[in-house]
């Protein structure tokens, strides 16, 4: 075929064996005494590139040596492929990144926190030992230190991986973290759950309450707001996440709005 005027291997670029995507060795259309049912193949189409098709040799007439390959577009599957792989990928990344949290908030809470609780324990000790009245204040100087650091590890820990979210959920894991922000920030958040208690899937859960903490700092930092609204409610089968504002709003199409809101659906 490859002599021939009409020869296919013109527009072939190649089909996909085990070790490489696009191979002419072995090729199937050399083996003219086997019927191959099934094969993926390239062909460079006019005016669309090289598209991915399945192919198949089949014999109709073995006295005639007539044979019958049939072609069938793979363009819209490779993309259902493709969408569904980075779906995939996107699960596997939020996955691991939360893995990763998960295990430095143990090490933070089992190992770090406890060391640091149990120098405050020594320090401690010494405040009611014979020691000079400088060294006294000192070492009640230095155990104020630890206490806030220990206060700060332990907050990291949380934020890193609350277990409120993977135990309670996330209207427990939204009340933990906003009673923190109005204690260390002064933010008031009015928030409003109206899931009673109801659970969703450990990504859905990660990721709403990821969508939230940003985007209750991001009120913090930018809006120039002494409280805001989050809202967590189902409608229409869905998961929906509203997280609104009346601080310093930002220009869009010679707009200014006065008002953000931020919603997400799930």
């Amino acid at each position: 075929m490859a002599g021939s005027a009409g020869a296919i291997c013109k527009i072939c670029r190649g089909y996909t064996s085990s070790d490489e995507l696009l191979t002419c060795e072995a090729c199937y259309m050399s083996k003219p005494d086997i019927d191959i049912s099934s094969f993926q193949v390239y062909f460079d189409t006019k005016g669309r590139g090289v598209i991915p098709y399945t192919g198949s040799i089949q014999t109709i007439d073995q006295e005639s040596g007539i044979r019958v390959f049939m072609l069938r577009d793979l363009t819209q599957q490779f993309k259902t492929q493709e969408e569904l792989n980075q779906k995939l990928m996107m699960k596997r990344v939020i996955k691991a990144q939360e893995d990763e949290r998960k295990r430095i908030s143990r090490e933070l809470h089992d190992s770090v926190a406890q060391e640091m609780l149990s120098s405050l324990v020594d320090l401690r000790v010494l405040k009611y030992m014979n020691i000079d009245e400088e060294v006294l204040k000192k070492v009640q100087q230095t155990e104020g230190s630890l206490m806030r650091l220990l206060d700060d590890i332990r907050h990291l820990s949380v934020e890193l991986r609350p277990a409120t979210l993977d135990d309670l959920g996330l209207e427990a894991a939204f009340r933990t973290h906003f009673k923190w922000i109005e204690k260390n920030y002064g933010l008031i958040i009015h928030f409003h759950p109206e899931l009673e208690s109801k659970r969703y899937g450990g990504e859905i859960e990660t990721v709403v309450y990821r969508i939230c903490q940003e985007s209750v700092f991001n009120a913090l930092k930018y809006a120039e707001v002494d409280e805001l609204v989050v809202r967590l409610y189902e409608a229409d089968g869905s998961l929906h996440l509203l997280v609104a504002d009346e601080g310093k709003g930002f220009e869009v199409k010679n707009t200014d709005p006065k008002e953000r809101v931020l919603a997400f659906i799930v």
